[in-house]
């Protein structure tokens, strides 16, 4: 009988989202090695509890390290979940490991400086990298992607409550530009909160609340609104002159309207828990994904160093050469 071949993956970061992507993988069909880097004891210990409450995780093995430096090989798979802050250099460190395969977590940098760094040095060693705006990856919307983009112009808003636009807008902004396949947007962030609020991530990161706009060649228009809130909420709208969906992604709730009709029906909230080895299993078949491309990204990004530092200039006065959001 063929026995399927084990597949490396290295996993840089097992801290909340880093364990999440673990929780993930112990559930894969493939037979994995997992080379897991995490510094710190205590996630290290959590992450441990976490895993030992899924069945069939002996079928997987996990190498638990503290340092990059502990590893000496390459893998078939680099997932890196760290904060956004030195992720770069990170990664071309593990690319001088003959790394060829990488998923990242979102904010990708914390400059355009960076950014060009990692796509040159991608380039350079012929390497692939996908960002996990894993939205792409809920049913319902990939069919709206998919009935949405060949219409007219589609329009994105969302609202949502106890989160932070630094670290959450470049989902929707990736969804709004995957909808209309056009990613060279321009965001306004004339409506961002005067405050600056304290990021729970640390000292070198900071929360914006408020409104951004987004709009394309298209004509059309995104709007994020992200407010204090007692409570998580995502209510997104997407409209494309004929027929509104109303989501509420935490409730799983989906509203359709069409030609004065409207109809329930039940939306279901993917977490990174459950999704990654979905992704990992497209990259090991097809070595490709719905997620999209560090060079796909790269103009979301831009925008969003620009307006957030160009905000920070007007209430501090001072000219940031990177962006403090991850």
């Amino acid at each position: 009988m063929f026995e399927m071949k084990i597949k490396k993956i290295l996993l840089v970061g097992c801290g909340n989202i880093g364990s999440r992507h673990l929780q993930s993988l112990i559930k894969s069909d493939y037979k994995l090695s997992i080379d897991v880097i995490e510094p710190n004891k205590n996630s290290q210990k959590i992450a441990r509890k976490l895993i030992m409450q899924i069945s069939g995780k002996e079928k997987q093995e996990i190498f638990w390290h503290s340092e990059l430096s502990d590893i000496n090989s390459s893998h078939d798979l680099v997932i890196v979940a760290t904060k956004s802050k030195g992720r770069v250099d990170l990664i071309e460190k593990i690319l001088f490991l003959g790394n060829k395969r990488f998923l990242i977590e979102k904010i990708v940098a914390q400059s355009a400086l960076e950014y060009n760094k990692l796509i040159k040095i991608l380039k350079k060693f012929q390497a692939k990298c996908w960002v996990n705006t894993n939205r792409r990856y809920f049913k319902h919307y990939k069919k709206i992607q998919k009935e949405f983009k060949i219409l007219k112009p589609v329009n994105v808003s969302v609202f949502a409550g106890n989160s932070d636009l630094g670290t959450s807008a470049i989902h929707y902004l990736d969804l709004f530009s995957w909808i209309n396949s056009d990613f060279k947007i321009k965001i306004n962030g004339i409506f961002l909160d005067k405050k600056i609020y304290k990021n729970k991530r640390g000292k070198d990161y900071k929360k914006f609340l408020g409104t951004l706009i987004a709009t394309n060649k298209k004509k059309s228009i995104a709007t994020l609104t992200f407010h204090h809130s007692e409570e998580d909420s995502f209510i997104v709208h997407i409209f494309n002159g004929s027929t509104l969906v109303t989501i509420n992604e935490l409730k799983e709730v989906m509203f359709i309207e069409k030609n004065g009709n409207q109809r329930k029906v039940k939306f279901m909230f993917r977490h990174v828990s459950d999704l990654t080895k979905f992704i990992v299993n497209d990259i090991f078949t097809k070595d490709s994904c719905l997620l999209p491309t560090v060079e796909e990204l790269y103009f979301i990004h831009l925008e969003l160093f620009r307006v957030f530092n160009s905000h920070l200039k007007k209430i501090n006065n001072k000219q940031l050469k990177v962006c403090p959001i991850t």
